[in-house]
């Protein structure tokens, strides 16, 4: 098995949402674009399937840099941005995406790893609905997007988070093959070991 995130807090096993933002709930459309942006690939591709899973189509991002210029030219209704990625940080691309046009009427999230670190008023005026802590859980996403988006759910429950399990932090090489094709998965393999 492969560890899904490297700098990951051992002691935390499901993703916990901090408070959400005071920004009004908003619905969110069902089979929007979302955009998924994380410097770390094994993070993307898991992240990615989480949000294909509840219904987005999904686009992806492996800096700062790359989401907001992606945010600049279409139109999201989901971000899950990594709170540290180089170029821009996900509170600088969720800022610049609330000033936009396109994209400024997104659920902006963002996750870390040290989520349980960011102080809940540091978030006040950032543009960030809510933070989740990695690794991401599919079961505190839905949540999470649930409570920001004036309680509709996305997906049932009780399917999503049997659907999602075990999802989150490990998987097999035949699995990290698929989602990133066998060669990225042999040079991840051969990074970590």
């Amino acid at each position: 098995l492969v560890e899904a995130e490297a700098d990951v807090d051992p002691g935390a096993h499901r993703a916990s949402p901090a408070a959400p933002s005071a920004r009004p709930a908003r619905a969110l459309p069902a089979g929007g674009a979302a955009l998924v942006a994380d410097d770390a690939p094994v993070n993307v591709a898991l992240m990615r399937r989480m949000v294909e899973r509840l219904g987005f189509t999904v686009d992806t991002a492996a800096d700062g840099a790359t989401a907001a210029e992606m945010a600049d030219r279409r139109s999201y209704a989901l971000a899950v941005l990594d709170y540290r990625m180089p170029g821009l940080t996900g509170v600088e691309v969720a800022q610049r995406m609330r000033a936009s046009e396109r994209s400024g009427a997104a659920v902006i999230l963002c996750v870390s790893a040290v989520a349980d670190l960011i102080p809940p008023d540091a978030l006040d005026d950032a543009a960030v609905d809510a933070v989740l802590s990695k690794p991401l859980d599919g079961a505190a996403l839905a949540a999470t997007l649930e409570e920001v988006t004036c309680g509709a759910p996305l997906a049932a429950p009780d399917a999503l988070d049997a659907e999602l399990d075990g999802v989150t932090t490990a998987i097999d090489r035949a699995e990290l093959d698929a989602l990133l094709g066998p060669d990225v998965a042999a040079k991840m393999i051969a990074a970590a070991v």
